[in-house]
């Protein structure tokens, strides 16, 4: 998702200081079900996504997790909500499901200044300072965009936007986010 040109954008006005100190952030990842992946369930399928972009944007590690979540189709999570702590003080909650009749895929970021809404799917980006912003956006295919990254990483050795030390944090919170829903503790 960080090649989504709306999260991207995102971001640049986050590092800018324009949404001033992120206090919370909100994701809203659902849809109907779908069995095309059944080794997993929601938290490590599509909630880790979440996981990776909220801790992108506050350049912070989550320092803790709690979460609850079921199933409704065979063994693993179809439904999870995840609550977020950072070192930072920033929070964040991530609703992710298959079991929702119609596809979303929503991020907002509250700052001291301003709000921000991306909407994963549309690419779209709207800003809420006192008057509201729709940011124009380029729109690219982000999986497109991220191999050709990796391409360029290779032939030009280039440092990648995203390390193994962010991807190994990201699946750890979403391990830690099942342990806690399994042992129903935070």
């Amino acid at each position: 998702e960080r090649f989504n040109p709306a999260v991207a954008n995102l971001k640049k006005f986050v590092d800018l200081g324009l949404l001033g100190h992120i206090k919370s952030m909100s994701a809203r990842r659902v849809g109907p079900y779908s069995n095309r992946i059944n080794d997993v369930g929601v938290i490590i399928d599509i909630g880790v996504h979440d996981i990776d972009i909220m801790s992108w944007m506050v350049d912070d590690m989550i320092s803790g997790v709690y979460s609850t979540a079921g199933n409704c189709h065979g063994t693993e999570e179809t439904h999870a909500t995840m609550m977020l702590k950072f070192n930072n003080g920033a929070s964040g909650i991530i609703e992710a499901n298959k079991i929702t009749p119609t596809k979303q895929r929503e991020l907002t970021v509250t700052g001291t200044r301003a709000v921000a809404v991306v909407d994963f799917m549309d690419q779209t980006l709207t800003i809420h300072n006192g008057k509201i912003q729709t940011i124009d956006i380029v729109k690219i295919e982000p999986l497109k965009a991220e191999l050709m990254h990796f391409i360029d990483c290779i032939i030009n050795d280039k440092k990648p936007l995203v390390n193994g030390i962010e991807g190994t944090h990201a699946l750890e919170v979403a391990l830690s986010a099942i342990s806690s829903y399994k042992k129903d503790r935070y």
